[in-house]
């Protein structure tokens, strides 16, 4: 997939409802940021009072992701060149050799990079207050550990989620439903938004996790 099909599905088609999931002052955090779509629209909507952070893993997604931000300086947008994982340390980013937005911490051909990664709990706590309005993972396998390696009070600190499951031949799909069970039982009411399956690619699903209160 390309960067331009990538701008495509996230601004001309909306997939993620920027407008209805994320409002003026809040807090987003982004986990899998690519290039910078999602983030510079969800920081010009969450305007000079919000706050977000973005997180992409691939060096050379960053450095564009850099450069649109700092094409950007009156967003209220923070980055950072890591990946996310269950617990602080290291991990190989594989770099898919056609997709730019498919480079994957799991197993994968392509060449690989060594970076740094942070749970959920040290991403959270680079948050104002520690709390997030809105978090979107979308990193192509890694949400499985995101979510496995953080508590139920990690959990809850967060008030929306927007994941995307990702499935490729084969690998992970068990995991999605006890994924969203973990959410369940952490006190999140999650919904399907959407099922797509890429024959390149693999089965993604779409949630949308809502915390009840």
């Amino acid at each position: 997939m390309s960067d331009l099909a990538i701008l495509e599905e996230v601004y001309s088609e909306d997939h993620y409802d920027i407008n209805k999931f994320i409002q003026p002052g809040f807090k987003v955090l982004e986990i899998g940021a690519h290039i910078g779509i999602f983030s510079l629209l969800a920081a010009n909507r969450v305007g000079r009072d919000g706050f977000v952070l973005s997180i992409e893993a691939s060096p050379q997604n960053f450095e564009l992701l850099d450069k649109n931000r700092r094409a950007n300086p009156h967003v209220p947008l923070k980055i950072m060149n890591i990946a996310a994982a269950d617990k602080v340390g290291e991990v190989s980013v594989y770099h898919s050799n056609w997709n730019t937005g498919g480079h994957r911490t799991g197993k994968a051909q392509g060449f690989k990079n060594l970076v740094l990664s942070n749970g959920l709990s040290q991403l959270l706590d680079r948050m104002p207050a520690g709390e997030v309005d809105v978090l979107k993972i979308d990193c192509e396998g890694c949400e499985f550990s995101v979510i496995e390696g953080a508590d139920t009070e990690i959990l809850r600190r967060i008030r929306l989620m927007i994941i995307e499951f990702h499935c490729f031949d084969g690998e992970n799909c068990d995991r999605i439903d006890s994924a969203q069970i973990r959410l369940q039982n952490a006190g999140f009411h999650c919904d399907v938004i959407s099922d797509v399956f890429y024959p390149k690619e693999g089965y993604f699903q779409t949630v949308i996790a809502r915390r009840r209160r």
